[in-house]
């Protein structure tokens, strides 16, 4: 599932994906692109977008 936004340029871009080993669901990370100005910049996105994923975790974790 893909949604986008438009016109609206976000600083990083997290898609995940769900599959299933054996018995166990497993809730991956796909892709992460980071678009920044800066050399140093993506490194502080980085941080920001795996927090956000953390708390799409918490609030959502037996549902996603």
């Amino acid at each position: 599932m893909s949604q986008t936004i438009e016109g609206k340029v976000y600083p990083y871009e997290l898609e995940v994906g769900h599959m299933k080993e054996g018995g166990t669901h497993v809730l991956k990370i796909k892709s992460l692109k980071i678009r920044a100005d800066s050399f140093a910049e993506p490194f502080e996105q980085l941080d920001s977008a795996l927090s956000v994923f953390e708390v799409l975790l918490e609030k959502h974790g037996s549902s996603i």
